[in-house]
């Protein structure tokens, strides 16, 4: 019942995020019932539109007091989502460029979200921010999990047992799951965090709230013993080894070796994601790994930044080469960060992320316009280095080198899977 009313209060709180995912619901129904129908430029356009929301309730409640400020605020992500929604324009066929930018501005206003009340925030530094988002998160996703299996469970029953049921009322009720009731639940668990309206608020009711809130940030002690006993020596038996390949391979294999690009790449995202939340526990392990791992990070980020930087040599600037470079430059801002700041600091990382997601889709240096000119390029200089571009035109031709073959090949590939031939 304390759920119920939760989810019923995070209603009120959130009306307009709740109104576009109700939108998301009505449209994956319609999808459902006709599937050849595109809907995509829809279902992005109230995905953002339903995170602008979000972020724009947590400014007013760290910022602001006033009702109109709220208005005002819910009015700016209604325009946004608008704005976004010309800005995609129409689309035929699936996009990899408008959903990839899709994706980063959702993450980087899930990021906003974190981070928004812990600016100027004594009380909530951004670690603690994260680590009440983090277990909002994986609770949702639990309840959602054991929901759907019950669900599940109970249709194939139904079905099996006592009269035939269409298969699409099943696609319907997960639906409900996935675009209500998760992000509903989750939302429900976001604590009121302090902010403008709490200075009204008289010291014994504000104890109180403080109190909650306290509780709220309490780390579960299972949570505890996976991190600091379990995590955390996992984590550094990885990175041994991961330092000791550098090492014997720094004069090499290691600048070459495409498969360590996606091992280096999660092993940062690993660091990151376990030093927060170490900044939550008190224990000998997890201050060990808060002292010694981010200045491990550094130079194996700055390494793996540098070898991607010289396979660009190779096979010019793709969207994904892009974006690994990109994350590489995060990576070693947050290890500088992490080595040589207080954890009260961890919120410029999100400052960080934030900018360079900006950068990422923002014409004309984001990853997919960067990436379309660079490739472009590089097959025409290739294709006149060989002789294969006369007047404008390709010319075939037989005895070409075969590294030249190969890089011929994949850049070609890659022009034609993003749509840039003509």
């Amino acid at each position: 019942w304390k759920a119920y009313k939760g989810m019923g209060r995070s209603i009120s709180r959130y009306p307009l995020t709740v109104l576009f995912l109700i939108a998301v619901a009505v449209l994956n129904s319609f999808m459902i019932e006709n599937p050849r129908e595109d809907y995509a430029r829809y279902l992005f356009t109230f995905l953002v539109g339903a995170m602008l929301s979000i972020v724009g309730q947590m400014v007013y409640e760290r910022f602001f007091t006033q009702l109109n400020a709220r208005y005002l605020l819910m009015g700016g992500a209604v325009l946004l989502t608008i704005g976004y929604y010309f800005a995609v324009g129409p689309q035929t066929q699936y996009n990899i460029a408008i959903s990839v930018k899709t994706g980063v501005a959702l993450f980087a206003l899930m990021i906003a979200f974190i981070w928004i009340p812990s600016i100027k925030s004594v009380k909530v530094p951004f670690h603690r921010s994260f680590l009440s988002a983090m277990k909002a998160f994986f609770t949702t996703v639990l309840f959602s999990a054991v929901l759907t299996g019950g669900i599940s469970a109970i249709f194939y029953a139904t079905d099996y047992l006592l009269f035939n049921i269409d298969f699409k009322i099943l696609s319907h009720l997960m639906n409900i799951v996935a675009s209500l009731f998760a992000p509903i639940y989750f939302l429900s668990m976001t604590p009121l965090y302090p902010g403008k309206r709490e200075e009204l608020i008289p010291d014994e009711a504000w104890a109180k709230r403080g109190e909650t809130l306290d509780r709220q940030f309490m780390v579960p002690r299972f949570l505890e013993i996976l991190i600091s006993y379990i995590i955390i020596p996992l984590t550094a038996i990885y990175t041994l080894i991961l330092v000791v390949y550098v090492v014997r391979n720094i004069g090499g294999e290691f600048w070459t070796d495409n498969l360590m690009e996606p091992l280096l790449v999660s092993y940062a995202i690993i660091v990151i994601i376990v030093y927060i939340l170490a900044c939550n526990l008190e224990n000998k392990f997890a201050d060990l790994f808060r002292k010694i791992f981010p200045k491990i990070l550094i130079p194996i980020v700055v390494f793996q930044t540098i070898a991607s930087f010289l396979k660009i040599r190779e096979m010019g600037v793709t969207h994904g080469r892009y974006y690994v470079i990109l994350f590489g430059i995060f990576a070693t801002i947050a290890g500088v960060i992490f080595s040589f700041m207080k954890p009260k600091h961890n919120g410029l990382i999100a400052i960080a992320l934030l900018v360079l997601s900006a950068i990422s889709i923002i014409p004309p240096i984001d990853a997919f316009t960067v990436s379309k000119n660079n490739q472009i390029g590089f097959l025409e200089r290739k294709l006149i280095e060989n002789d294969m571009l006369v007047n404008n035109a390709i010319v075939p031709k037989s005895d070409v080198s075969i590294s030249d073959k190969i890089v011929i090949t994949k850049v070609a590939s890659y022009i034609d899977n993003m749509g840039y031939n003509k």
